[in-house]
């Protein structure tokens, strides 16, 4: 038996479907154009992950990302932004909340 799929998982995959056919016919509701509607099916799908605890979130990379690219000297090489192998990670590591 296939293990569950997770619900940002199967928002990716109808996005895919929707993305492999060029016709908003295969759209169910006539609500947007296809690409705004698959735009709006990843987006969703990165937050119902990053909400989830499987990645750290786009606003909080991004952070991470400007911190990386002007945190440092003037004169040092800016950092490559966080892959997602580093957001997966970031998730991982305990948080330190002060109340103990």
């Amino acid at each position: 038996m296939k293990d569950p799929k997770s619900l940002a998982d199967a928002m990716r995959e109808r996005a895919a479907f929707l993305n492999a056919r060029n016709s908003n016919s295969y759209m169910e509701y006539g609500w947007g154009d296809q690409n705004s509607v698959i735009a709006a099916l990843y987006e969703m799908a990165d937050v119902i992950d990053s909400w989830s605890g499987e990645y750290l979130s786009k606003e909080l990379t991004y952070e991470e990302d400007q911190r990386r690219r002007w945190g440092g000297h003037w004169s040092d090489d800016p950092r490559e932004p966080m892959t997602m192998e580093e957001r997966r990670a970031a998730v991982k590591k305990p948080v330190d909340t002060g109340l103990c």
